[in-house]
């Protein structure tokens, strides 16, 4: 996958330079997002030659965002529709509007620099990601570290923990029905990466596997935090829907939609991926059955206790007409 994000940064890379475009958009100084390097020649050619995917991603995003890719591939493509609509839906988080609230409580305050910059880095901490910098696969470059890794906190603010979809939005009653975890809602820059590149496939020939795409930038926007995996699958399919379905393998958006990761095999993803080698759906029919098990052993407990009640009143009823009869034969004799 990364060899294959090689390939494409180097060509939008070569063509930008080519165009005398401003190549620095490619790059951020900001450590919030996870795969920021700066913006320096040296540092962002070193992502188009050795960068690892996070990087380099980091860089395809910079690229598109700022509308420099699209300037280099034809032009700014139209927002789907669908993700137009569903972003209608998108909020802040409680602890996002939390740390906005008391964000501007602290600057009107007037506090000297050194107590509000303490202050900030507590409240900063409401948004941050609860990774820290050795948890972080592929691990963090010299370049990355620099700016994302401040005394010994991993800085990264992903959108997961600023942004939601309320349980009332549509995208999240139609993922609830087909098993799909929702996020931050369907990737508009998914949608918006693969566009590109598989323009660059069209327009300057050069090949590209845009399922190693697609499967790369799940990876790594799952990985810091962005989307989940359902959430950039839908974003990409809607970008190869409209270029071509048979670009990559169509994503299935049904409970057995972590059984095919292209290039991962069921095996691979059995063995590395899946908890207990199962996949979610088998771990959710297995609990499935666990629970209908219950039910009936309860039920079953339920109608024994209740046979077990009717015998014994029976016998009850049945010791009391005795004990009567024989009260009656009792006072008869004397």
């Amino acid at each position: 996958m990364n060899a294959e994000f090689g390939k494409v940064v180097r060509a939008f890379w070569t063509i930008a330079l080519h165009n005398r475009t401003d190549y620095r958009l490619f790059g951020s100084n900001s450590g919030l997002g996870g795969g920021a390097v700066g913006t320096s020649f040296e540092d962002l050619a070193r992502v188009v030659e050795s960068g690892n995917l996070r990087e380099r991603v980091n860089f395809l995003f910079n690229g598109v965002a700022r509308d420099l890719v699209p300037y280099l591939m034809g032009g700014v493509e139209p927002q789907h529709p669908v993700i137009g609509i569903e972003r209608r839906d998108r909020h802040r988080t409680e602890q996002m509007r939390r740390y906005e609230r008391e964000r501007d409580e602290l600057l009107a305050a007037g506090l000297d620099p050194e107590d509000e910059d303490q202050e900030m880095e507590e409240l900063e901490a409401l948004v941050r990601t609860p990774l820290r910098p050795w948890e972080v696969r592929p691990p963090l470059s010299p370049a990355e570290r620099r700016l994302a890794v401040r005394d010994g906190v991993l800085l990264w603010s992903p959108a997961g923990q600023t942004h939601t979809l309320p349980m009332v939005a549509d995208f999240q009653a139609r993922s609830e029905d087909s098993g799909g975890l929702v996020l931050t809602g369907t990737s508009g820059s998914a949608y918006r990466i693969i566009t590109h590149v598989a323009r660059l496939t069209r327009l300057a020939g050069v090949p590209v596997d845009l399922g190693l795409i697609r499967s790369g930038l799940a990876g790594v926007l799952v990985g810091v935090g962005h989307h989940s995996f359902h959430e950039v699958m839908v974003g990409a399919q809607h970008a190869l829907d409209e270029f071509d379905r048979s670009a990559a393998s169509v994503y299935v958006n049904n409970w057995g939609r972590y059984w095919d990761v292209h290039p991962l095999t069921e095996e691979e993803l059995r063995t590395h991926v899946a908890r207990e080698g199962l996949f979610p759906d088998e771990h959710a029919r297995a609990l499935l059955a666990a629970l209908e098990a219950g039910r009936a052993a309860e039920a079953a407990a339920e109608r024994a206790g209740g046979a077990a009640a009717e015998g014994a009143g029976g016998a009850g009823r049945a010791g009391g007409s005795a004990g009567t009869s024989e009260g009656n034969d009792a006072d008869g004799r004397r």
